[in-house]
């Protein structure tokens, strides 16, 4: 659930901070069912979604724009080290 809820907010960041970035839903649903999370669990995904959100804005002013977007393509695009698939780029 840990690791679902920081995709989820590394996703939801990369979408606005990173151009073209764009959420692969059905991939997002696909690890979602293998991680046996529930409508019931939403409530701590937020939870844990809301906690990985300053880690990731910290990140993100760390590193800059162009260090943080290439990192997390590489942990969540298509060959991703975290969830491959779960980020697209659109040109």
């Amino acid at each position: 659930m840990n690791v679902y809820a920081r995709v989820l907010s590394a996703i939801t960041f990369a979408e606005q901070a990173c151009p073209g970035f764009r959420a692969n839903t059905s991939q997002l649903a696909l690890i979602r069912t293998k991680a046996h999370i529930s409508d019931a669990d939403d409530g701590t995904i937020a939870d844990k979604m809301r906690d990985n959100t300053t880690s990731t804005t910290s990140a993100y002013s760390r590193v800059g724009q162009s260090a943080w977007c290439e990192e997390t393509y590489r942990q969540l695009g298509p060959r991703g080290t975290l969830a491959a698939d779960a980020l697209v780029k659109k040109p």
